[in-house]
């Protein structure tokens, strides 16, 4: 699944600018063309024009590009940057708070966060894992895929859950580390982008009006007014609600994957088996065979036994004895 950030990636605001600069010009250049379309021979033809100007006209039309294709590009990029001023204004604030609710509302558990080294691919270059942890009123356990922060496997860690959402852990190291990207300084940036985003709505918004403007100018032999003017007024009345309901989608099939998705699982080896090659190694605090653990749910029952040492080779682990007992204390 793709990573959904809280806030845009560090960079100032002016560094954004600068690297917009070349859209803005070529922006510009397309208003210069609708701007001077007038002028062009074709339309400067009287009723008694000869053959070659004809033919000089024609020429000239066929190396200009058609204001109904410089309509659709400012009509696109309108839709872009309102998608992108929506996601500051709606959906980071939204995350953010449905980030925080876990440091203000979640219930703690003892869990595990395997590492999957192979999680960062050619499509994301975020790192992910598996939760494991014990389920609050069930005796079996919990695993789901969550994004992380620390590129290790990790033990007997603090796992946050909602509360009547069991399948919503994550490592509480995990979201602190998340939410502390939420700072001042990226606050004020964010609002920045916001107000620039804004300008550059309303900039393709008068740019695609201005030239459908200029296509009301010409006769219908070249550029098609009527049509434009229709795709025109269709794409902006649904701009904002498309734009805004996509943006929404996104948000909820992220709170989705992060508080309803998982797997119960009644093994505890099941619950960590990973493709081969996916755990990264770390070290047994005993150096022995296997690491012991213990989980604690909500009604005081502890799940004991033990998991392979994820430094060591599978084979040597074959026959080792697992104990699995439940117990109340």
């Amino acid at each position: 699944m793709t990573e959904l950030l809280l806030a845009p990636q560090q960079g100032s605001i002016t560094h954004f600018f600068v690297t917009t600069l070349p859209l803005l010009g070529l922006l510009v250049y397309f208003l210069y063309e609708a701007w001077d379309r007038p002028n062009a021979l074709i339309y400067q033809l009287g009723d008694d024009y000869t053959d070659d100007q004809m033919n000089e006209a024609n020429a000239e039309i066929g190396s200009m590009i058609r204001l109904f294709d410089i309509l659709v590009v400012f009509l696109v990029f309108h839709f872009l940057w309102t998608l992108f001023a929506i996601y500051v204004h709606v959906f980071i604030p939204k995350r953010r708070h449905l980030v925080g609710k876990y440091l203000s509302d979640g219930e703690e558990v003892i869990g595990d966060v395997l590492y999957d080294k192979n999680s960062r691919t050619c499509t994301t270059f975020q790192d992910y894992g598996y939760a494991v942890y014990p389920h609050p009123t069930k005796q079996t356990l919990i695993r789901k895929r969550v994004r992380v922060y620390q590129p290790y496997t990790r033990e007997k860690i603090t796992i946050l859950r909602l509360p009547n959402k069991p399948l919503s852990g994550q490592a509480k190291i995990d979201i602190e580390i998340d939410l502390s990207a939420a700072s001042k300084d990226r606050d004020n940036r964010n609002k920045q982008l916001a107000a620039f985003a804004v300008l550059w709505f309303f900039f393709t918004l008068m740019g695609a009006g201005y030239v459908v403007h200029q296509m009301g100018k010409l006769d219908g032999s070249v550029e098609d007014y009527s049509m434009s003017m229709k795709l025109f007024l269709v794409f902006v009345g649904l701009n904002i609600p498309v734009a805004y309901f996509s943006n929404l989608s996104r948000f909820l099939i992220a709170r989705n994957w992060m508080t309803n998705r998982g797997a119960m699982i009644d093994g505890s080896d099941d619950a960590r088996e990973l493709a081969p090659g996916c755990l990264m190694a770390v070290e047994s605090f005993d150096g022995s065979n296997v690491v012991p653990y213990s989980m604690m749910n909500e009604e005081e029952m502890s799940y004991q036994g033990s998991i392979t040492s994820h430094e060591l080779d599978p084979k040597m682990m074959e026959g080792a004895p697992m104990k699995k007992v439940w117990v109340t204390l």
